[in-house]
């Protein structure tokens, strides 16, 4: 995600190759621990300060 910010999980998906509904589970997980952050559907990493 640093390297592509603002891809969607669709996007991931693809670039991956999975379907992009086993990744709602992870990309959640990743939110809530804070090390993503949403803005609409895009995804960016969130980087240490």
């Amino acid at each position: 995600m640093a390297q592509n910010p603002g891809l969607t999980v669709k996007d991931l998906g693809e670039r991956l190759g999975v379907e992009a509904n086993g990744l709602y589970q992870p990309v959640r997980k990743l939110l809530a621990a804070g090390a993503l952050r949403k803005s609409g559907t895009e995804l960016h990493a969130v980087t240490a300060s």
